[in-house]
């Protein structure tokens, strides 16, 4: 485990592929799951002979990406019981998200955690 004091906070002032950052275990690996998808799409990239099969390679890391973060979003609010309970703040920082980016994908967990209520008391 990664004892250094967490340095979350810069995470935003630096690409993900720039020099390393300190961050605690919990940090770390939501960083890192950001972030891995990315960079395996453009590894495979570099292999890929034709670039049809290339788009549509990206394409889909892109969805399962988003999906992943949205997920990861939705376990935070059931988590806590109260899609109020997870702020804009709380994704940016744990995802290392743009602003409009962290917005999209709370908005898209709030809608999916009301549907899931909705569901159950129905």
């Amino acid at each position: 485990m990664n004892t250094a004091r967490c340095a979350v906070q810069n995470c935003q002032s630096s690409p993900a592929t720039s020099l390393p950052i300190l961050l605690c275990t919990r940090h770390g690996v939501e960083v890192a799951l950001a972030v891995l998808p990315l960079a395996l799409a453009e590894t495979l990239a570099s292999l890929a002979d034709q670039h049809d099969e290339l788009a549509d390679l990206r394409g889909r890391v892109g969805r399962h990406w988003r999906q992943a973060q949205i997920n990861a979003v939705l376990s935070w609010i059931t988590k806590a019981g109260d899609p109020k309970a997870v702020s804009l703040e709380d994704v940016m920082n744990r995802l290392g998200l743009t602003q409009t980016t962290a917005y999209d994908r709370l908005s898209t967990a709030q809608i999916l955690f009301a549907e899931a209520a909705k569901s159950k008391s129905a």
